[in-house]
């Protein structure tokens, strides 16, 4: 679909209006337990989660539950995590240094290929697996589409990030009392920047944002380096200080810093002098981009506008890329026990320098409580709170519809995607067919 922005009116196509039931009603979440997870390809680890023989990481989503392994030859290979005797789970999180896989129940034995004996009748189901930019994808069926052919043209357009030649050091994992699709709801758009991100205002444009829908995929590129149109300031020099004391806050670990500034965001580094016929724009993507020529040669000619922007990818049905150069955030979504419950996953992947240590390691895996959010800065937090109050509100009597305004067309392109697997209809839910 063409490029689509947030000021032109939604094309009849694109659903306006979402049933509130789909993020509250236990029977919807049955249909997508049945007619979504075990039908779509899923983002598990990085290969960097399994980097020896004997290691294995499980992905585990609802009552579903993955295990990745790499096996005695180097080869990654996943199965449903379950024993073929009585169905007991075979592994739990992570691990390393298996010879076999030993069933806790009645102490079966497979090996890392998920062989039990010789003649098959009992091996572990396996799944289908695929590797994308060092990123592990399964999918429960055994035949079908190719993860290439699901991602469509995705891994094309981020190949000049480099995605493969970056480390996740850290995946954190915090419960959220909220529906899984209210997760990617709130990353799909940006029209809630001016009211939870305030503090985001001074260094990018939350208004002149083009979308794309990609197939079951979509898209929006975010312009940083400029302020909001809804900001008036009374002469330059205060916009580039709020620009710049607003860009260190929120991404001063484009130029060297931390990820998140937890101190106080009115003392940043002293800015840097603008040179006469240039704005701080200017200087702020050369000083990106002098920190990315330290990482590597990939980027030493990019434009200021690969340097600075946000390239924001929604990878259907349950990941977000925030993908800009030299770093990248995934966040997945995974259903809990109830339909007002989830898991929100954080992996966040840097560009290392040359030669450094950490360069693929194994990341550590960690789960935190919602409060310990504030530690990855203020708009992860702002958005962590939001979450769960969301929630609450659609679950309130006469709460039926939730009605998109045009920024938010991701949103009714995610529901449209959804019809496609379940064969459901959200005309049809709202009584309009």
């Amino acid at each position: 679909m063409d490029t689509i922005h947030s000021d032109e009116p939604l094309a009849d196509e694109i659903l306006r209006r979402i049933p509130a039931a789909r993020y509250t009603d236990p029977a919807f979440a049955e249909r997508e337990a049945a007619g979504l997870w075990p039908r779509v390809w899923q983002f598990a680890c990085t290969v960097d989660c399994v980097p020896n023989p004997g290691d294995w990481w499980e992905y585990r989503l609802g009552k579903m539950s993955a295990i990745v392994v790499r096996g005695q030859d180097g080869v990654l290979r996943a199965f449903q995590n379950a024993c073929t005797h009585r169905a007991s789970p075979l592994l739990d999180g992570a691990g390393c240094g298996l010879t076999a896989i030993t069933c806790p129940f009645h102490s079966w034995t497979f090996d890392l290929a998920g062989r039990r004996g010789g003649s098959g009748k009992y091996d572990l189901k396996p799944l289908r697996l695929g590797v994308w930019a060092g990123m592990v994808f399964v999918d429960w069926r055994q035949e079908g589409e190719s993860l290439e052919e699901f991602l469509g043209v995705v891994p094309g357009e981020l190949a000049w990030v480099g995605l493969e030649q970056f480390t996740c050091r850290h995946v954190i994992t915090i419960p959220i009392a909220c529906n899984w699709k209210l997760v990617m709801d709130a990353f799909n758009e940006v029209y809630h920047v001016h009211a939870v991100h305030p503090q985001l205002l001074p260094a990018a444009d939350d208004v002149n944002v083009p979308i794309r829908l990609l197939d079951r995929h979509s898209y929006f590129e975010q312009t940083f380096g400029i302020s909001s149109p809804r900001l008036k300031h009374d002469d330059g020099a205060q916009a580039d200080n709020a620009m710049w004391r607003a860009f260190i806050e929120n991404v001063g670990h484009r130029i060297g810093g931390k990820l998140a500034v937890t101190t106080d965001p009115a003392t940043p580094p002293p800015m840097p002098a603008i040179p006469e016929g240039q704005t701080l724009k200017d200087v702020l993507a050369r000083l990106v981009g002098d920190h990315l020529r330290t990482l590597s040669p990939i980027y030493a000619e990019l434009d200021p506008r690969h340097v600075l922007n946000d390239f924001h990818y929604y990878v259907f049905p349950n990941l977000i890329f925030n993908t800009f150069a030299g770093w990248c955030g995934i966040n997945r979504a995974r259903p809990g026990a109830t339909p007002d419950t989830c898991y929100f996953d954080l992996w966040s992947f840097d560009l290392l320098p040359p030669g450094d240590a950490d360069t693929h390691v194994r990341p550590a895996a960690s789960t935190i409580a919602p409060e310990e959010a504030a530690a990855f800065g203020r708009v992860m937090m702002q958005d962590v709170e939001l979450l769960p109050r969301l929630q609450r509100g659609m679950s309130q009597p006469g709460v039926a519809v939730l009605n998109l305004t045009p920024s938010e067309i991701r949103i009714g392109h995610m529901h449209q995607t959804l019809d496609r697997y379940l064969e459901t209809s959200v005309a049809r839910e709202l009584g309009e067919e």
